[in-house]
């Protein structure tokens, strides 16, 4: 079976199912992604005035909206062709947050199921801001050197150092 991409040109069916899934379905699952978390951290705030929230939680909000702002320009990104037109400090920034998100929201999820575990079978009272502020460190610590250190591949084309990551981050 001969699939056509976009331009006319025959492919293989993996390239052309890659490429809709880059160029379509990520950017509307961005976009989504992106109005429902405004949504939600917007009640994560309200909550948090009214005093319901629990510490991990709030953190665990707080790394799910630094990567929240960094979405609309990864939208464009896949939209554009994997094009990125924002320059390299801020693909620097948005791998930074990226990365900031992926590994707080493992370390909090990981602390909110240790405070259960803890409060649940050997009923003490676990220090709550003390971890917090280890995990910040450690998943600061994890996600700095990516500022210094690109993930490039091999092959020499045109694209820039975002491209190549993203590209991979959506394989």
């Amino acid at each position: 079976v001969v699939v056509y991409n976009m331009s006319g040109i025959p492919t293989n069916k993996t390239s052309f199912f890659r490429s809709y899934y880059e160029h379509i379905t990520l950017p509307v699952v961005y976009t989504f992604v992106f109005i429902i978390g405004l949504g939600a951290n917007g009640w994560a705030v309200r909550s948090l005035i009214l005093g319901y929230i629990n510490v991990f939680l709030l953190n665990l909000g707080i790394a799910n909206f630094l990567f929240l702002p960094t979405l609309p320009f990864l939208t464009a990104y896949y939209f554009m062709g994997n094009k990125w037109i924002f320059g390299e400090v801020f693909c620097k920034i948005t791998r930074f947050c990226f990365n900031l998100n992926l590994y707080g929201s493992i370390g909090f999820l990981t602390c909110i199921s240790v405070h259960r575990y803890l409060a649940i079978v050997h009923a003490v009272k676990a220090k709550g801001r003390m971890t917090v502020l280890v995990v910040w460190l450690l998943v600061s610590a994890q996600s700095f050197p990516d500022m210094f250190y690109p993930k490039t591949s091999a092959n020499n084309t045109d694209r820039n150092r975002t491209e190549k990551f993203w590209a991979q981050v959506t394989i």
